[in-house]
């Protein structure tokens, strides 16, 4: 889920599944965060513009920017994981 959506719109939220379909919601991506928190341990907010299906992450990459691989995505999602958020994910993926 981000909120950098094809629009440039911030305050839309654009799903993206794993065979690429592309799905729009006006909630904002901190109020989807919130909802996610409340008992969905599947989704985290990982940046200020992404919230992850850690069941769909296949591979990480860290170097100057932390990447993220998913089930069916060829190329990696850049500057996924910020350093605000990196200590939830490392906890909730077991690094």
């Amino acid at each position: 889920i981000t909120s950098k959506t094809d629009s440039d719109r911030e305050d839309e939220a654009m799903f993206v599944t794993v065979d690429g379909e592309r799905f729009y919601n006006s909630m904002s991506l901190t109020a989807l965060a919130n909802l996610f928190r409340e008992g969905n341990p599947w989704f985290l907010q990982t940046s200020k513009y992404y919230i992850v299906n850690l069941g769909k992450v296949t591979g990480f990459r860290f170097s100057s920017a932390r990447d993220l691989w998913f089930q069916g995505f060829e190329k990696p999602v850049e500057n996924a994981v910020s350093d605000m958020y990196l200590a939830e994910f490392n906890a909730r993926i077991g690094i």
